[in-house]
């Protein structure tokens, strides 16, 4: 095996080892650093990690914004970017405190990082969806309303509709969350007069 092939791995298999023992993180969370290493050695043509400095970290940057999905021609989402930038940056980081890397400066593994917006962008959580008027007005009419768990479905429902999707949702989560003893049917049954009285 090449030289620097050899310290790379061994470097490498130390890191992955840290990670288990010391921070006691899975195998599927370490196998998101892996990954995120892999990437960086595509990169870097399977260069000593000794070779990292500010110029290679905004180069990768670049090149990873750049790189398309698989099966596609489409470039990589922020969010991939940010999670691999995120690892790749623990990683290095860690290696920078080795004795053979103490060399690795701490600023150029600052330049691991996208900028504040695109950060902002790839962190921010997706809207869901939610189904349209007509149809929560059609479903509300297709409850009879017979029995307590009808009636409060279709309560629950008309109070999405009049206020919103995410209320509906929380309360949907607190009604079903609630014990099926005397005290929580109670419970239920007061919540359903009140957003019967409140039509």
């Amino acid at each position: 095996m090449h030289t620097t092939a050899y310290k790379n791995e061994s470097v490498k298999r130390a890191f992955y080892k840290y990670l288990e023992n010391a921070k006691r993180f899975s195998p599927n969370s370490i196998q998101c650093y892996e990954s995120s290493i892999w990437l960086w050695e595509e990169y870097a043509n399977g260069a000593d990690f000794k070779l990292f400095n500010q110029t290679k970290a905004e180069e990768f940057k670049d090149w990873l914004k750049n790189k398309k999905k698989k099966k596609s021609q489409e470039p990589v989402g922020l969010s991939y970017c940010y999670d691999r930038l995120r690892f790749l940056k623990v990683f290095f980081e860690w290696l920078s405190k080795q004795p053979s890397y103490r060399k690795i400066n701490q600023t150029a593994i600052d330049y691991l990082n996208l900028t504040r917006a695109e950060a902002r962008i790839a962190t921010q959580s997706k809207a869901k969806e939610f189904p349209p008027l007509e149809v929560v007005k059609v479903t509300i009419e297709s409850i009879n309303g017979k029995t307590e768990i009808e009636m409060r479905d279709k309560a629950l429902i008309s109070l999405g509709k009049t206020s919103s999707a995410q209320a509906l949702y929380k309360i949907g989560n607190i009604v079903d969350k609630l014990p099926n003893n005397a005290i929580g049917k109670s419970i239920k049954i007061e919540i359903m007069k009140a957003l019967q009285e409140s039509k």
